[in-house]
């Protein structure tokens, strides 16, 4: 249930600003498919979640209301939303499987253009993903690292972009 990163977009479907990239932002780009989880365990040999049988995933986001939304205040209109998803997988109900059998991750999120560029920042996650970032990232490091972005083109239409500039 681990965001896929670039390089396991073996059939080349989503563009990807830094596709093999490992450090950096470009690397913190993800692919919203199997689980769409926006929490990424990119340094595990076996990712928090990943199976090969079956997973269920359900993938919530909402608006926060203006009055609510500090962005807001901006003379341009940045939808701040709230996201929530969890899921479970063939392996966690193995009978001797010592993992969660429920996972989540919950945070914020900014949609740009139509919801053509999605940037995530994951507040709360089940213990396999806290335990990840504790062990992975340094702790000055955290925040900037935890954040995600996808990217998906089939929101974004070129003709509604250029009548708007006047082409």
């Amino acid at each position: 249930m681990t965001s896929a990163n670039g390089a396991e977009d073996y059939t080349y479907s989503d563009y990807f600003i830094g596709r093999n990239e490992f450090d950096g932002f470009a690397s913190q780009q993800i692919m919203e498919r199997d689980g769409a989880f926006k929490t990424r365990t990119d340094m595990l040999a076996s990712k928090v979640g990943r199976t090969d049988d079956w997973l269920i995933a359900l993938n919530f986001s909402s608006t926060i209301p203006n009055k609510f939304n500090p962005l807001s205040l901006l003379p341009v209109n940045i939808p701040l939303k709230v996201f929530a998803d969890v899921g479970t997988y063939a392996e966690a109900w193995d009978r001797n499987a010592n993992l969660d059998r429920f996972l989540f991750d919950a945070g914020l999120q900014l949609s740009l253009f139509k919801e053509t560029i999605n940037i995530y920042l994951p507040l709360v996650y089940s213990q396999p993903f806290k335990d990840y970032i504790q062990s992975t990232i340094p702790k000055k490091e955290r925040l900037s690292r935890k954040i995600s972005f996808s990217i998906d083109l089939s929101n974004f239409n070129l003709k509604r972009v250029t009548r708007n500039i006047g082409f």
